[in-house]
């Protein structure tokens, strides 16, 4: 969580001031151990490398709070918008109605196999209607497989065509 920005003022100076320390620390010796014409080459690093540090942290600051803000309507409309898929009612209730008969064998006799029955009797077929038989449930009252389901279904749909 971060600090208040009261709270941060002293811990950031205590930082710059043990960066320029260290800095001041390492350059001296280096200072007095090069000849006068160099002496001002030590001086301009070390400068650098502290104002490296500074820039450093004032753009990880100015991109903190450029994240923190809400996009522009113009950023927003660049994000492509992902279009939902929306499923045919129909489809979603057969779907769930084979889920339910599979787990279900009372909701399979009395919801999906009246439904195949009528399905199975509006086909246009002749007198070589293959007849219907009801699949046997699992064990603990759970209704017939999905793969028994699925060849059920296709026998009715042979009969269809």
């Amino acid at each position: 969580m971060p600090l208040p920005r009261e709270r941060r003022w002293p811990r950031l100076v205590a930082g710059y001031t043990v960066l320029l320390a260290l800095v001041a620390g390492a350059a001296t010796p280096i200072y007095f151990l090069l000849e006068p014409g160099n002496r001002p080459l030590v001086i301009r690093l070390g400068s650098a490398l502290i104002l490296l540090v500074v820039l450093i942290h004032l753009l990880g600051t100015l991109r903190a709070r450029l994240d923190a803000q809400r996009p522009s309507g113009l950023e927003r409309a660049l994000v492509p918008q992902r279009q939902q898929q929306t499923l045919d009612p129909r489809f979603v209730q057969i779907r769930d109605e084979l889920r339910e008969s599979a787990w279900s064998r009372r909701y399979f006799d009395h919801v999906l196999w009246p439904e195949l029955i009528a399905l199975a009797g509006r086909a246009p077929h002749g007198p070589s209607r293959p007849s219907l038989v009801r699949p046997p449930g699992r064990f603990f009252r759970r209704g017939p497989a999905l793969t028994t389901l699925r060849e059920l279904i296709a026998v009715i749909e042979e009969t269809r065509e």
